[in-house]
């Protein structure tokens, strides 16, 4: 039997891509060449069971035996030799291929915790669409209890036909793959951020021509202090007419004040200098 979406895309969905990009030949449409499924056991080295429980959990979500992938050279830092074997992969052609995508899409993915789409830029140089996987436990096919330990991996889908990345962003949407939509505020993000690099790159500019004029960027740092604080002298210098006439006001009232006592204070000694007189005049007589 044919699978379900090999027949969607084979009845529908390649007809309609052909009509969107004017394309004029039926291969000149993206298809799918291979899904490639990898999964890293760093700690293979230590412990096998770890490699072969993987082995087998890859094999029931695949349907086909996975193969054990071994280390091409030998790394002291991480302590593997040449021949090592790290992990385990699985490459799907054919109507096992299609079937794979078609639970991956429609019953793995809905699975995820806190899924909001996927990466619509995570397309290599080829065009080639990789993700990556942070829980085995989101295919049905694994047992929870069984498991020995949570582990992610790598899925690329090699296309054919890949020349037109829209294109192939059109097959992917068409065969169900949810890619996460772009928001505004995102989109205004990235102009700020990108705005943000260019003030920069103009000010790096500047500095490069005053130092090729013979001028430091420090003094024109020293420039904009002095003029700053010339501004601020001038403002303080040019205030409003009633500050002038409250600072009088309050200048005057002191005087006022000061010479108030001054007052008091020479009628006082002025009281006890005839005092004295009186009573220098008592004691003569």
């Amino acid at each position: 039997m044919i699978p379900r979406l090999k027949d969607l895309y084979l009845k529908k969905t390649r007809q309609e891509i052909m009509k969107q990009h004017n394309f004029k030949n039926i291969s000149q449409v993206p298809i799918f060449e291979k899904i490639v499924i990898n999964v890293g056991v760093g700690e293979a080295k230590e412990n096998s069971k770890l490699l072969t429980a993987t082995v087998e959990e890859l094999t029931a979500m695949t349907g086909q035996k996975a193969i054990i992938t071994r280390a091409k050279k030998s790394i002291s830092n991480f302590k593997i030799r040449k021949g090592m074997a790290i992990g385990t992969k699985v490459t799907l052609r054919g109507n096992r291929m299609w079937e794979f995508f078609d639970r991956f899409v429609n019953i793995a993915l809905p699975r995820v915790r806190d899924f909001r789409g996927l990466d619509p830029e995570a397309f290599d140089k080829s065009n080639n669409y990789s993700l990556g996987i942070k829980e085995q436990i989101i295919f049905p096919e694994i047992n929870y209890d069984k498991v020995e330990k949570i582990h992610g991996m790598d899925i690329t889908f090699v296309i054919k036909n890949r020349k037109k990345i829209e294109a192939v962003k059109d097959f992917l949407s068409s065969l169900g793959l949810p890619f996460r939509k772009v928001i505004m505020q995102d989109v205004q993000s990235q102009a700020s951020r990108k705005s943000g690099m260019i003030s920069d790159q103009t000010d790096s500019q500047k500095n490069i021509d005053r130092r090729k004029s013979g001028e430091s960027p420090g003094d024109t740092e020293n420039q904009n202090g002095s003029d700053r604080l010339k501004s601020a002298e001038n403002q303080k210098s040019v205030e409003s007419p009633e500050k002038t006439d409250n600072l009088k006001r309050a200048g005057s009232q002191k005087n006022g004040i000061k010479s108030e006592k001054m007052n008091d204070s020479k009628n006082g000694d002025n009281k006890e200098h005839s005092l004295r007189r009186n009573n220098g005049k008592k004691s003569i007589d």
